[in-house]
């Protein structure tokens, strides 16, 4: 648990809408008194974020995603150990669970690959290189904090297989006039066939890592690729 918190909460609730799923708070002890606002929209659990029985009660075995917080009242390197204590936890009960986790120190990242994490959030570098951005290209932490928002415009989304018959095997250029087309703006891929350029760049992952680019202009795109979008709403294609 941290100060954005509740935030977050508000913007899954957002996204949820007329769709069903369970939002779960572990936020250990004590309970913040802000989940209070939240009523019955949530469940909260009591106990140890780390601890078997706390995320079994939470109902890790059958979870689609983990966030991970990091506790933002410690120091960096005991917080980020904490978030990794955390992850292993949720990873050693139901591995196929995505995780989502924050830390503060870019440099530990590692650790957190060998945790089988799926997506890793570095406070330092996001912050830092979204000041640089915006100082550089004015406007872009406006455009960015605009396509993170499920509230209104319009948000980035995944599409995950099975893909539209009408982009498979063809080019991301090809791809982008189809989308086009329905109002939707397609602008990176999830592949196999970039995992190793992936792992170049960004340092070794593990072996079921699969490559994500944007804009990666002259990629075929495959039956098993995922798609990212910026869209309105949920993209429902055929």
């Amino acid at each position: 648990w941290n100060f954005q918190g509740p935030r977050i909460i508000e913007e899954l609730l957002e996204a949820r809408k007329d769709k069903h799923y369970d939002i779960v708070v572990v936020p250990g002890d004590p309970i913040p008194s802000q989940l209070k606002q939240f009523g019955r929209k949530i469940s909260v659990i009591e106990g140890a974020p780390a601890e078997d029985s706390t995320l079994i009660q939470a109902g890790i075995k059958s979870a689609k995603s983990a966030i991970v917080l990091n506790d933002t009242n410690e120091q960096p390197e005991s917080a980020d150990a904490k978030a990794l204590m955390v992850t292993l936890a949720i990873e050693t009960i139901n591995e196929s669970v995505y995780t989502c986790v924050q830390i503060q120190h870019s440099e530990n990242e590692i650790h957190l690959q060998r945790a089988n994490v799926d997506e890793i959030i570095p406070l330092d570098l996001l912050g830092a290189n979204l000041a640089v951005a915006s100082a550089l290209h004015p406007g872009v932490t406006k455009m960015v904090s605009e396509l993170v928002h499920f509230d209104s415009g319009s948000e980035i989304y995944r599409i995950s297989p099975p893909l539209p018959q009408s982009v498979i095997g063809h080019t991301f250029n090809k791809a982008q006039q189809w989308f086009a087309s329905k109002q939707i703006i397609l602008i990176g891929v999830e592949s196999d066939k970039l995992a190793d350029s992936y792992n170049a760049k960004h340092g070794e992952l593990s072996q079921d890592s699969r490559g994500v680019f944007v804009n990666p202009h002259s990629h075929q795109i495959g039956a098993n690729d995922a798609l990212f979008v910026i869209s309105e709403d949920a993209p429902e294609l055929t």
